[in-house]
């Protein structure tokens, strides 16, 4: 249930940053506004999904880690 909540909250940070976004290129005085909005719209989003593909892999990984049974020296001794 907490990644869950992880990831919604990282969802809406990427949205309120978008919609920021937007609203700071929003005047007529910014050149190449639409450029802009496309390139740092597909960088977030990227950097979205990337991060949520490591999240995912980390918590379900696909293969689980195998332990041997044979005995070490203690070093510790």
């Amino acid at each position: 249930m907490r990644d869950l909540f992880v990831i919604l909250f990282a969802s809406s940070i990427v949205i309120a940053c978008i919609l920021a976004l937007n609203i700071a290129t929003s005047d007529k005085k910014t050149k190449h506004r639409q450029e802009y909005r496309i390139g740092i719209t597909g960088a977030l989003l990227f950097m979205f999904i990337s991060w949520l593909v490591v999240y995912i892999a980390n918590i379900h990984p696909f293969v689980n880690p195998e332990f041997k049974k044979e005995k070490r020296p203690d070093f510790y001794r």
